[in-house]
């Protein structure tokens, strides 16, 4: 049983690298407080480095009580007179580590934002078909709209103060996203102008692509982050599984039907084992979704992961059509390269909406990862130490609706959607180079 520690202390370890950044957003901020909390250091994150850390002390004391009962009793024979006090006794340390363990696994998550209502539900008058990645015309595109993309930025003054409501401005007038300042709410959704929606999807706008600029964008919104922790808290589920199931096993092995140790104390040995298996596997059942995996956190970690590179893509895409656009009409460049489209008021409407349209779907699709955290109920302890019951977790948050069609997920988040490799996450594909759009 000891052996059994190793994978454990190495996804504890592993754990501790879980750090999401899914952008500045409502929804994106639920996400981040719900898996790792606000400063990396809470959240399911926390609450699995802490269920790790009972494990392997559990077993750690399992096996503790095992040497305890081979001193006392030499022999299978001996062995087979045990009585139930000796049992009690031997594994009594190891019975309030694995009830600790449920009781770390079901803790009520960071207490999340003020809830919001929805806003007052907005027509998109959005094209319905796929664009992204095609030759056909962006969203929003409609007669009297031009067709072609090219990158745009900023320029111009503006009424927003962009140092409030979870952002940032440089003294370039580049805004970038800031998670810490404000939570945000839905109804950001339908106030925000273009500035604020790229800033809070690709980590910054209205700035040039220096590194320094991407490196800050990049904390703020960073697909490869949620496949990170994709991977992570699938070794965590493996890791439980597993150790669930070689306790199963090796109690088996020796109190089966076929082992060598007979007799009540044996009996027992093998239910307590059982109980001790089946609380491992509730915690793993909170991050796998449970037989059916539909609702595997790793899973749609990894999915979101695409969600977010995609939506990153969308809003650059736009980006660099209405600069292209802009330049057609007659707007110069600004001397570092930047587009200034507020020269365009239509233009920057026409941005707004656009844009705004790929925020509600990444909202929308980000909402099925912060539904799926859930905690497991309670498992009666085969020597009565029982953890209060957690209930079904806390409330659901309420679900963002918006009237409109919404643009599709594409096709390549769409095919990852479905659990691959016997329930790994599925390999992210090479994200394609980062370039934040700048506009003013």
């Amino acid at each position: 049983m000891d052996q059994l520690t190793t994978p454990v202390k190495q996804a504890q370890t592993a754990l501790q690298a879980v750090s999401v950044q899914p952008g500045d957003f409502y929804h994106a901020n639920e996400m981040r407080i719900n898996v790792n909390g606000p400063n990396a250091d809470d959240g399911l994150k926390e609450q699995f480095i802490k269920v790790l850390g009972d494990l392997s002390q559990g077993l750690s004391d399992l096996s503790a009580g095992m040497r305890t009962l081979s001193a006392k009793y030499t022999t299978t024979e001996d062995a087979n007179s045990a009585s139930a006090t000796d049992l009690q006794n031997a594994f009594q340390s190891a019975d309030g580590d694995f009830t600790s363990l449920v009781t770390d696994a079901g803790a009520p998550r960071v207490p999340r934002p003020a809830a919001v209502q929805a806003a007052a539900a907005e027509p998109r008058a959005r094209a319905g078909a796929h664009w992204c990645g095609t030759g056909g015309r962006p969203p929003g595109a409609r007669a009297g709209r031009p067709t072609r993309r090219l990158r745009k930025d900023g320029g111009g003054m503006s009424s927003t103060d962009y140092n409030s409501g979870g952002f940032t401005q440089g003294g370039d007038g580049t805004v970038f996203g800031d998670p810490s300042s404000d939570p945000g709410s839905i109804q950001d959704y339908n106030t925000w102008d273009w500035k604020q929606i790229e800033a809070a999807i690709n980590g910054m706008s209205a700035g040039v692509d220096n590194s320094a600029n991407q490196e800050e964008a990049q904390s703020v919104s960073d697909p490869q982050s949620l496949q990170n922790a994709a991977d992570i808290f699938y070794q965590v589920q493996v890791a439980l599984s597993g150790v669930a199931q070689a306790l199963t096993d090796q109690a088996k092995a020796l109190a089966g039907d076929n082992g060598p140790w007979s007799g009540d104390a044996a009996d027992s040995f093998l239910t307590m084992v059982d109980t001790f298996s089946k609380q491992i596997t509730a915690t793993a059942d909170v991050l796998s979704g449970g037989t059916s995996g539909a609702d595997s956190i790793p899973q749609q970690l990894a999915n979101n992961a695409v969600n977010l590179q995609n939506a990153q893509q969308k809003i650059s895409e736009i980006d660099t059509y209405y600069a292209n656009e802009a330049v057609k009409s007659g707007v110069t460049p600004m001397s570092n390269g930047l587009i200034p489209i507020s020269q365009r008021p239509q233009l920057v409407e026409w941005m707004d909406e656009d844009m705004r349209a790929v925020l509600k779907s990444l909202a929308s699709e980000y909402q099925v990862t912060i539904d799926s955290v859930r905690s497991p109920g309670a498992i009666n302890s085969p020597l009565g130490n029982n953890p209060p019951s957690t209930g079904d977790g806390p409330p659901d948050q309420p679900a963002f609706t918006d009237a409109g069609d919404m643009p599709p997920v594409p096709s390549s988040a769409a095919s990852r959607s479905a659990t691959s490799r016997a329930g790994r996450p599925s390999p992210r594909t090479s994200w394609a180079a980062r370039t934040p759009a700048r506009c003013r």
